[in-house]
């Protein structure tokens, strides 16, 4: 590099640093760094706007998941379980469908009130029904009107509740009368610090009752104070009438009281019992739980008492929800035999148990006050006997065969209950028997000739109608004994088809010859007294019962059926395709003989089906 060139370099690098330094101390600051650049904020995704649920169609939506489950249950005929799902679907979002289904499946349970109730509020709240719905409608409420009756609650007490059948129909004073299914029911009103009233009732389709409700004031009570253990307020019921809300206080009358409690949902208590004692203060605790089954008890007689687990829970219709598993129910009633009930509830499940009771045919409660029954029967038999006791028998001896006699009977009768133990009929009935006889010993006689001696075959049958009356004594519900005693007549007629193996008497060159005579028929009237005694044990299945027993059966002739004596049969071999030579004594005959004897004695097993009406 030249000399010049480099010193020029130097003095430039010299300038520069004077430059800078006479900056530093004129500004008296160093320079400021300048700032890193700040990272670019991250872009954010644009979010879509979701609207809020729409309340409306989530509750159309739950309607509809109930209503199908009522339709697969209406299918299978589930008419209970089905309304339990259609009722669910109204509550939760009515429509045409699920009310309309709902009336049907009231309809076919025979909740004929609540069904009429139901299809008007179908008419009601859907006035544009279609033209094939509405004359559904107006059909069935035509038809229900006939079988529903009303109540009319008198009354100048108001606030007091009122219970048909284990079920709430409000507070007094009532809009008008209240309809009810044709039958008996139990109306109850109860209002704190009065005695509470009950009364059955009977009601017939379209009858107005009038029911005159007269509230005391307790004069004599005991305070119950009922509260729920977690501090919840709960619906009390009290002898299943909604008296509050716990905690609850107040006085009450004398005597066992069914308590439970109905809270949010499926929570609440199973029934418990509590005594009320006088001047005392009777405290009771209860705690809510989840019941998940739920029970419907209709007892038949309608007032019938109603137990649960050992629990009275009224009298009538019993509707409650109950803990999953094993349960025992007991429904009595006065003059009725007490049935028991094992019943198993699985979790969801809901149940509906008819127990239909008996009559106790000793209790004095059907001595004095039940009218009388009619009863109609059928008995079903073989029959058989040692012989008709006919004159044919006599000859039956050697190697003759006589069969027993055997046959059948069919006996039906009316009867009418003079009591609970004592019974008239009138009966009629058709018996049928036969007996036969073979070789027996017989002569076949021609006309102005010795008798043919042989063998004969006879098939005997007696036929006739039976008409008569009876009384019997009968003991045992469950099991009923039946000792019965029937005397009448038998109006009838004896058969005898006979056919046999005859020799003819020598001829003239002392031959003789070997025959046999085709069938034949001859009948005689016959006319029989007869009594009737019988034993037969039963088994009662609600108002029918069947049976097994024994009836022997004695019949006298009037007049003894004969085998006529002018019957004329063809002897010998000279039939029409007779050959030459044959030998024949002419026509005979078997002389007058009784077909049957003047005493018969038939047994019959039988087989017996009976009901009460």
């Amino acid at each position: 590099m030249p000399r010049k060139l480099l010193i020029a370099l130097l003095v430039l690098a010299l300038s520069c640093l004077s430059a800078v330094a006479l900056a530093q101390k004129k500004g008296g600051k160093k320079p400021k760094t300048p700032p890193a650049p700040t990272a670019a904020p991250a872009e954010e995704p644009t979010k879509l706007a979701v609207p809020a649920p729409d309340p409306t169609e989530q509750k159309k939506a739950d309607a509809r998941t109930h209503f199908e489950r009522g339709l697969s249950l209406f299918d299978e005929e589930a008419w209970d379980a089905a309304l339990v799902e259609f009722a669910r679907s109204r509550e939760i979002f009515a429509t045409r469908a699920a009310t309309k289904n709902a009336a049907i499946c009231l309809r076919r349970l025979h909740r004929f009130d609540e069904a009429l109730d139901m299809f008007d509020a179908l008419l009601r709240e859907f006035p544009n029904l279609p033209p094939a719905d509405k004359s559904l409608v107006e059909r069935e409420v035509s038809e229900l009107r006939s079988r529903v009756g009303t109540v009319d609650i008198r009354m100048t007490e108001p606030g007091a509740s009122i219970v048909i059948d284990g079920r709430d129909r409000g507070t007094s004073p009532t809009t008008g009368p209240l309809r009810v299914s044709v039958g008996s029911h139990v109306v109850r009103v109860f209002k704190r610090g009065f005695s509470p009233f009950e009364q059955r009732v009977d009601v017939s389709g379209g009858q107005n009752v009038p029911i005159d409700v007269k509230l005391t004031a307790l004069t004599q009570s005991g305070t119950l104070k009922v509260v729920e253990k977690g501090g919840r307020p709960a619906e009390l019921l009290i002898d299943n009438v909604v008296v509050g809300k716990t905690p609850w206080e107040g006085p009450f009358p004398l005597g066992d009281h069914t308590v439970f409690l109905r809270g949010e949902g499926n929570l609440g208590t199973q029934p418990a019992l509590v005594s009320v004692k006088l001047g005392q203060e009777t405290a009771l605790t209860l705690a809510l739980e989840p019941l998940d089954s739920q029970v419907r008890i209709e007892p038949k007689p309608a007032g019938a008492t109603v137990s649960v687990d050992g629990v009275s829970v009224g009298s009538g219709v019993w509707d409650g929800r109950l803990r999953s598993g094993a349960h025992q129910i007991e429904v009595s009633a006065e003059g009725f035999i007490t049935k028991k009930r094992q019943l198993s509830l699985a979790a969801g499940q809901r149940e509906v148990l008819s127990v239909a009771l008996e009559r106790d045919p000793d209790s004095p409660l059907w001595k004095v006050d039940s009218p009388p029954a009619i009863a109609l029967e059928l008995g079903l038999g073989a029959v058989v006997g040692f012989g008709l006791g006919s004159d044919l028998e006599d000859g039956c001896s050697g190697d003759c065969v006589k069969s027993l006699t055997q046959g059948g009977l069919v006996l039906g009768r009316a009867g009418y209950n003079l009591s609970s133990k004592l019974t008239v009929s009138l009966d009629v009935g058709y018996l049928a028997v036969r007996q036969k006889l073979s070789g027996r010993d017989a002569a076949l006689t021609p006309v102005g000739r010795p008798a043919n001696e042989g063998q004969a075959f006879d098939t005997l049958w007696l036929r006739g109608l039976l008409a008569g009356a009876s009384i019997g004594y009968r003991t045992g519900p469950r099991l009923p004994f039946t000792a019965r005693l029937g005397v009448g007549a038998l109006i009838g007629g004896v058969t005898d088809t006979r056919s046999g193996h005859f020799e003819t008497n020598p001829d003239g060159t002392g031959k003789s010859a070997r025959y046999s005579i085709d069938p034949v028929e001859e009948s005689s009237p016959a006319r029989y007294l007869y009594a009737a005694p019988e034993v037969r044990f039963g088994r009662r299945m609600g108002r029918s019962e069947l049976s097994l027993g024994v009836q022997a059966l004695m019949l006298w002739a009037l007049t003894q059926p004969e085998w006529p004596a002018g019957t004329a049969v063809l002897t010998g071999n000279c039939g029409a395709s007779a050959a030459p030579g044959c030998v024949t004594d002419g026509e005979g005959t078997f002389g007058k003989q009784a077909l049957t004897g003047k005493l018969l004695v038939l047994i019959s097993p039988q087989v017996g089906f009976r009901h009460d009406f």
